[in-house]
């Protein structure tokens, strides 16, 4: 058996060669992990911008005390007019700067007579003007690769016209309990022998909660051939084969036996823990097979130790 600190060093170095990458309509990526960097293909803003609802002004002319309002410039409109001396241009927040305009005095600042305003405060130059690339610059890193999407990098994607991200695929992740004495949820007992399995179910909410697709597989008999048929079917069809019993030293434990015959790669075997000291764990290839002991608590703290790293290693991309 080996120590506990080399087990989780030894899934810590785990090395992937072939990480699992697919293309999604950007909501539909939330919650997965972006297999690429985002970087800005656009200055934000493109050009100065007001931040404020107010007036667009030459700061020098401030100086003057009153300027002449020659028309307005709402948010999105394409203004051709410039802003020259004794000028200003009414313009609201998120407006684009007019041509000549350095400044933007706030409405709070003035009082408006007719068409002309009167300088009531008078603020620095460059006042309520976004510069260019105040948000972000072209060509910056904006979500590096490996981040978890959430809303708020859902809104940086959305901001550059992202309408398919690439992003890591969730591991499927198969889940098998072994022993001839397991029902299943629902199945009627016929023996006192007999207990209900909660294993498997343990598990999938595991999967669910960090972020696998889980397959439910159920419970099989303490069958080597079985065992055999049912955890190779499984790791054809999955990323993970995670099954719980069959992996310490008795008559019936045919699990580690059955993962030695597949051919597959022992990573460990053996952990000085408790509890789960029997934990078992193999690859072949870029699947993982993980042998839990049969103990429910044993499984499900081994589960969290070996199974959660395995799910989010494969999603690192």
């Amino acid at each position: 058996m080996i120590h506990f600190d080399e087990s989780i060093e030894t899934i810590e170095n785990l090395e992937i060669s072939n990480y699992k990458t697919k293309k999604l309509y950007l909501v539909d990526a939330l919650g997965y992990v972006l297999a690429e960097d985002i970087i800005a293909d656009h200055n934000s803003p493109e050009y100065p911008t007001s931040a404020m609802d107010g007036y667009a002004v030459r700061h020098k002319d401030l100086a003057m005390g009153r300027l002449k309002v020659r028309s307005i410039n709402p948010a999105g409109s394409a203004l051709k007019e410039e802003v020259t001396e004794g000028i200003c241009i009414k313009t609201f927040t998120g407006s684009l700067m007019p041509h000549g305009a350095d400044t933007l005095i706030p409405i709070e600042n003035v009082e408006v007579n007719g068409d002309e305003i009167f300088i009531k405060e008078a603020v620095p130059q460059g006042f309520s003007v976004r510069e260019v690339g105040e948000n972000y610059a072209k060509g910056q890193r904006l979500i590096p690769k490996g981040t978890k999407i959430d809303f708020p990098q859902i809104g940086v994607m959305a901001s550059l016209n992202i309408v398919t991200v690439l992003v890591c695929e969730k591991p499927t992740v198969a889940i098998l309990s072994t022993g001839s004495e397991l029902l299943e949820l629902g199945e009627e007992q016929t023996n006192d022998s007999q207990i209900r399995s909660s294993n498997n179910y343990i598990l999938e909410a595991i999967v669910k909660k960090y972020d696998g697709i889980p397959m439910q597989l159920g419970c099989i008999k303490d069958d080597k051939e079985t065992i055999t048929r049912e955890i190779a079917a499984a790791l054809e069809k999955s990323d993970i084969v995670v099954t719980t019993g069959g992996v310490s030293v008795g008559d019936f434990d045919f699990v580690k036996d059955v993962i030695y015959e597949l051919g597959c790669e022992v990573v460990f075997k053996g952990v000085r823990v408790k509890p789960g000291q029997h934990i078992m764990v193999a690859r072949k290839q870029d699947k993982f097979i993980i042998g839990l002991p049969g103990f429910a608590y044993s499984s499900t703290v081994t589960a969290l130790l070996y199974l959660v790293p395995i799910i989010e290693k494969l999603q690192q991309g």
